[in-house]
């Protein structure tokens, strides 16, 4: 079956109430439609990673002022590909969508990537593409997850070989600078027995919370920007 999404809305009592369900214009099968949701006031994003063959596809709800949620805009990567998983991730904020496509192949290598999109009048364009430095092509999953703050995009690559710590995973901090997208930071475990890092990000303004795993535990932790960078 198709998949969807559904809005709940909290009523002066306190209770929480279904008020839509949300679909593709066209929905398809095992699409996995609703693999990764956000929220941004009278705005949804929902991804379909396995859209078209897998190359995934993310879609823009907006709630009108009857309170009716409807589809605003399809996003895509530039060239989709089979296999991208565009739309495993999804994050957004202020007429800015992030979305991640572990699964991005450059030069017939697995590497990843994710693509920023901004909406001016109505109409959303591609903004960036973020990648990885020096990406090796051995499914590092670089997308698997991602954050958005203000002007900031964060993106986990969580099994990405690190020179000092083979497999164990990297996130990435972009900063936004006279409206180009450049690498601010590259942020590893404190742990080293995680070899899963970021699988789950969560962002706010200068805190950012990394999720890690390995077989028999797993770990939250906490970095912080300040004025020496980003510090665990």
């Amino acid at each position: 079956l198709p998949g969807v999404a559904y809005v709940f809305e909290r009523d002066d009592s306190g209770n929480w109430m279904e008020v839509a369900r949300l679909e593709a214009d066209v929905p398809v099968a095992r699409d996995q439609f609703g693999a990764a949701v956000a929220i941004d006031g009278d705005r949804v994003l929902v991804g379909a990673r396995s859209r078209g063959a897998g190359a995934g596809e993310a879609y823009v709800f907006e709630r009108g002022e009857s309170g009716t949620w409807a589809s605003v805009a399809q996003l895509a990567a530039p060239v989709p590909d089979a296999d991208d998983g565009f739309g495993a991730s999804v994050a957004l904020r202020d007429g800015l969508a992030l979305v991640g496509a572990p699964g991005r192949t450059f030069s017939s290598d697995i590497q990843g990537a994710a693509y920023l999109f901004r909406e001016a009048e109505g109409a959303w364009a591609l903004e960036a593409e973020l990648r990885a430095p020096g990406a090796t092509g051995v499914r590092d999953q670089f997308g698997e997850a991602v954050a958005l703050g203000d002007d900031r995009a964060v993106v986990s690559a969580p099994i990405a070989p690190t020179p000092d710590k083979a497999g164990i995973g990297d996130v990435y901090v972009f900063e936004r600078e006279d409206g180009t997208w450049v690498l601010d930071a590259a942020l590893v475990p404190d742990d080293p027995r995680y070899r899963v890092v970021g699988q789950h990000l969560a962002l706010d303004d200068d805190r950012l919370l990394v999720a890690s795993r390995e077989l028999s535990s797993s770990a939250v932790e906490v970095f912080t920007h300040g004025a020496s960078g980003w510090m665990l």
